[in-house]
């Protein structure tokens, strides 16, 4: 089980942060990215949205990636690691879009070959319209 964290999201002028962290609770590493990390912007509030984008959750949907994050998180996340950065970007929000945050695609590690590992995603439940 993986814990995710948004401590704050801040969008200004100038691009937009968040402090996240992932806790991986789980007796498996798993394969982390600097790119396993991202805002994805929606029309809506609806999970029913997320669902489209991500063909009912089997691929991740598209995320704006940060331009920076700060400490990057380790190659693998072992049981009972936790990973916590600052991410941000320099592109400007659309005012009136709804924002989550996504984690993933995290994948495990230790398998024989890169096939046979498991892989997930997470987007948050929690969303912000920004004003």
């Amino acid at each position: 089980m993986f814990t995710f964290r948004v401590d704050w999201l801040r969008v200004g002028d100038d691009g937009w942060s968040a402090k996240v962290s992932a806790t991986n609770g789980s007796d498996t590493p798993f394969r982390i990215q600097e790119g396993s990390v991202g805002l994805v912007l929606l029309d809506t509030a609806t999970m029913a949205e997320v669902r489209r984008l991500t063909g009912d959750l089997e691929h991740t949907p598209p995320a704006m990636k940060p331009d920076r994050l700060r400490p990057p998180p380790p190659p693998v996340l072992g049981p009972g690691a936790v990973w916590s950065g600052t991410i941000s970007g320099s592109e400007v929000l659309r005012q009136g879009s709804v924002v989550r945050v996504l984690f993933g695609p995290y994948s495990s590690a230790g398998e024989r070959f890169r096939s046979e590992a498991a892989e997930f995603f997470w987007v948050t439940d929690h969303w912000v319209r920004l004003r």
